[in-house]
């Protein structure tokens, strides 16, 4: 895993390895020095990683009991830490999402991150684009839009927006639509439910880019099966 200048490597027994830009503390390594080898974050060298992701300028990690820690840029308030003031910490700090939940997924947009329950709650905090709170310090748990049937089970993030899959197939998308990004041409100010008509076959898997989206069915679809405006709706502009 990568994020805007740094890299992400997690070994199959929970150890996390980083290495590159570091002038925000992303790396975590308690310092604000580059690094050009592998190195070992150490104050977590007891915890057992199981997810990393890196935004612009700051690292989200996840360990097996389903906490989250933090370290790197928050200037944004992308580490989703109400109180602290410092621009950026060096070290990983523990995150709390309200009720203590226990977290199963997580990801990182520019300067947003993500987070999945295992009840199916999404909470959010950092700056969304186009989100009326630009800035949330406090993860915010995301509701879904009426008529949604399912429980979310997998959550993606692109640069300023993020997408939730749901167990029944469906897909919730919020946040920047300027590319289409959101298979829609209208402005999202709230979570949105992708028309699944759009889709032939029931979608089983999502992934986001840095402005475009990425869907995946259980039926083999050919591209001269779909109109041409539906291919944009869909995947964005690319």
């Amino acid at each position: 895993m990568w994020g805007g200048g740094h890299t992400l490597v997690l070994t199959d027994n929970g150890k996390l390895f980083v290495c590159g830009s570091n002038d925000k503390g992303q790396l975590g390594l308690g310092s604000t020095e580059d690094q050009t080898v592998l190195t070992p974050v150490g104050s977590i060298e007891r915890e057992i990683i199981t997810k990393v992701v890196g935004g612009w300028d700051f690292t989200i990690m996840l360990n097996d009991k389903g906490i989250i820690y933090v370290t790197g840029s928050n200037k944004f308030n992308q580490l989703g830490l109400p109180d602290i003031t410092e621009k950026y910490i060096t070290t990983p700090v523990r995150m709390f999402l309200p009720g203590n939940p226990k977290v199963t997924e997580i990801e990182a947009g520019l300067r947003h991150g993500i987070a999945l329950t295992d009840t199916g709650q999404v909470y959010i905090w950092g700056s969304r684009k186009s989100s009326k709170d630009k800035t949330g310090a406090v993860p915010t748990i995301v509701h879904l839009p009426e008529g949604t049937k399912g429980m979310v089970i997998k959550i993606t993030a692109g640069s300023y927006f993020f997408s939730a899959l749901t167990d029944h197939g469906e897909i919730i998308s919020w946040g920047d639509n300027t590319y289409g990004q959101l298979s829609t041409d209208k402005v999202i100010q709230q979570p949105y439910l992708v028309p699944t008509t759009f889709f032939k076959g029931k979608v089983t898997d999502i992934q986001a880019g840095w402005t475009h989206m990425l869907a995946l069915t259980g039926t083999l679809i050919y591209p001269q099966q779909i109109k041409s405006h539906q291919y944009k709706k869909m995947l964005g502009f690319f």
